[in-house]
């Protein structure tokens, strides 16, 4: 239950939509139970919180069955880590788009598939990277699967030749995104080893030259 407790006034509200959604919930008693549990979200502590308590209220009556419970338990706590990937997604413009081509090629809806790449093309294109909404090697190693997604629709679903424009982008991007990441890691990991006082160097040495400590 940890997960409930975690969501924000307004994913609650969300979450309450998302449980009630025959497209992500069919079970009607789960939906149920959450609304018994959604009256505590705020007091994880609260004595009226036992499962023998809400088996209670749905339940009138019945002898507690702590199987049936469990399994009700188990559904939307799979509930909520699908609702927190959602939720993540909908945050992450750039993986919703990467998803959203990759779909569109495997299902070979070239109309809808180049209409959504050309858009995210031009929003490319515009970008001044001054924004702070993303991280630049993040962004550009979405946007090489984007363009090397691209590149293999053309070569698997059309005849004319693929894109040589596409093929460059995308090895560009793919390049630009590995040396990005392997100077952040770089710098995270040396400013690390200072904080923590590790002896970075002699244990990279040690570990690539077959070295053991001592040897030196």
């Amino acid at each position: 239950m940890e997960m409930l407790y975690s969501l924000t006034a307004e994913e609650v509200e969300r979450f309450d939509e998302f449980v009630r959604s025959p497209y992500f919930n069919k079970n009607n008693n789960v939906a149920r139970m959450y609304t018994i549990i959604r009256k505590f979200a705020s007091d994880a502590d609260n004595p009226n919180l036992k499962k023998e308590n809400v088996w209670e209220e749905m339940y009138p009556g019945k002898p507690f069955n702590y199987g049936t419970l469990k399994n009700l338990i188990h559904e939307l706590t799979q509930l909520c880590l699908k609702f927190i990937c959602l939720e993540e997604l909908e945050n992450s413009r750039h993986t919703g788009n990467v998803l959203t081509v990759s779909g569109l090629s495997s299902r070979n809806a070239g109309k809808a598939l180049n209409l959504k790449l050309n858009q995210i093309e031009r929003t490319f294109q515009s970008r001044t990277f001054r924004d702070l909404d993303y991280v630049l090697s993040d962004y550009y190693m979405e946007m090489s699967k984007i363009f090397w997604t691209k590149w293999f629709h053309q070569k698997t679903h059309q005849l004319k030749r693929p894109s040589e424009k596409d093929f460059l982008a995308g090895s560009a991007t793919t390049v630009y995104s590995f040396l990005l990441y392997l100077f952040k890691l770089t710098n995270n990991i040396r400013v690390q080893s200072y904080d923590l006082n590790y002896p970075l160097e002699k244990i990279l040495w040690q570990t690539f030259s077959g070295s053991r400590a001592g040897e030196d």
